[in-house]
C-alpha cells in the first residue's frame, strides 16, 4: 500500500490523505482503518486514532488486531480498565496473539497488578521470542520487583532485539 510506504520514507500528511482516500473509496476497509489509526497515533491525534480503531472493531468484531491495537491506544489514553478488555477479546479470538499479551500486560501494570504483568510478558516471550517490547516490559516490572539482574538481562535482550530489527530494515 502506497500510504504505509509514505509513512515508513517519513511523509506522514501524504500517507494520512492516502488513507483517507482508501477509506473514502471502500468505506467499509477495517484493515485501512486500523492502519489510519496507527498512523494518526504517531501524528499524536489519539481521539481520531480511537476513533478509527473503533470503526475497525465495529466492520470487523473479530479481528484481534484491531482489538490490541486499540487495547495499546487504550492504555496510552489511560483507560486500562477498556485496555484490559481489549487484550481479553484479543486473545480469545487468538490465544497465541503475543502483542495481546504485551498490551494487556501494560495495562495490568499500570493497574498495579505487578505479577499479573510480568505473567503476560513472560506469555508474550514464549510465544515469540523476539518481542523487543515485551523484554523491555518485563525488564520494567522486574526492575520494580528488586530483580535488578533479571531486569538487566532483559534490557539489554530489548536492545539486541531493537538493533537486529532496525538493521533488518535498512
Amino acid at each position: 500500500m502506497r500510504a504505509r510506504l509514505k509513512s515508513e520514507l517519513g511523509n506522514k500528511q501524504g500517507a494520512l490523505q492516502d488513507y483517507n482516500k482508501v477509506i473514502e473509496l471502500n468505506p467499509i476497509d477495517d484493515f485501512a482503518y486500523r492502519l489510519r489509526a496507527r498512523l494518526k497515533s504517531e501524528l499524536g491525534d489519539k481521539q481520531g486514532a480511537l476513533q478509527d480503531s473503533n470503526k475497525a472493531i465495529e466492520l470487523n468484531p473479530k479481528s484481534s488486531f484491531a482489538y490490541s491495537d486499540r487495547a495499546a491506544l487504550r492504555s496510552e489514553l489511560g483507560d486500562n480498565q477498556g485496555a484490559l478488555q481489549d487484550s481479553n477479546i484479543a486473545i480469545k479470538l487468538v490465544p497465541e496473539f503475543d502483542n495481546a499479551y504485551n498490551n494487556r500486560g501494560v495495562a495490568r501494570y499500570n493497574l498495579g497488578d505487578k505479577q499479573g504483568a510480568l505473567q503476560d510478558y513472560n506469555k508474550a516471550i514464549q510465544l515469540n521470542a523476539k518481542n523487543a517490547t515485551a523484554y523491555n516490559n518485563r525488564a520494567e516490572v522486574r526492575y520494580n520487583l528488586g530483580d535488578k539482574q533479571g531486569a538487566i538481562k532483559d534490557w539489554q535482550q530489548a536492545a539486541n532485539l531493537y538493533l537486529q530489527q532496525n538493521m533488518q530494515r535498512q
